[in-house]
């Protein structure tokens, strides 16, 4: 079973909704015939208040001590279909899928990353030695994470997820250019 851990401070995107709910039901077609049963796959939401910077590292050292492989998915990233359990299943112990933010790709990101619990057997104390302090956190927890693993990166999947989160969206609307054109 495939276990996704949503972690979230407002709400949970739409379009990341839509994307658990169509990962359950890729392998199905317009063939009558062949419908197979939607993939199982177990979702944990996981609220962390905005006022509490240290809420999201505290969740991943929790579940660190849990010993089990999840995939962290962050509420506004919008993975493909099929992307959760190309993940799930790829024999890698550290995958993720680069994020397409600001029209820019992100390669080190914790926005749809698995850990499978041979990793997390590999680095039994990565999260417990996370500083909480007010240089790092919530923002600064993937590239902390990157920077103690460094030289070691995460297996690649492509193409990359959709980073959705509506203020950064808004930056690129029509009428938000710093040039405009004449008519």
């Amino acid at each position: 079973m495939i276990r996704v851990v949503i972690h979230y401070a407002g709400r949970i995107e739409p379009a990341t909704m839509a994307a658990i709910a169509q990962e359950r039901l890729h392998l199905r077609t317009n063939d009558p015939h062949y419908r197979p049963t939607p993939i199982e796959m177990s979702t944990t939401l996981v609220y962390c208040p905005p006022e509490q910077k240290h809420a999201y590292g505290d969740s991943l050292r929790s579940l660190w001590e849990w010993k089990r492989a999840f995939i962290n998915l962050e509420a506004d990233v919008a993975p493909w279909p099929g992307a959760l359990t190309e993940l799930w299943r790829c024999p890698e112990s550290w995958c993720a899928l680069p994020l397409i933010v600001h029209g820019a790709v992100n390669e080190k990101n914790l926005g749809c990353v698995k850990f499978s619990a041979k990793f997390i057997e590999r680095h039994p104390t990565l999260w417990a030695t996370y500083p909480r302090n007010d240089i790092f956190d919530w923002r600064s927890l993937d590239a902390w994470l990157h920077g103690q693993l460094a030289p070691m990166r995460p297996h690649r999947h492509g193409p990359p997820a959709l980073h959705i989160n509506p203020e950064h969206i808004k930056e690129g609307e029509i009428g938000r250019a710093s040039c405009r054109e004449r008519v």
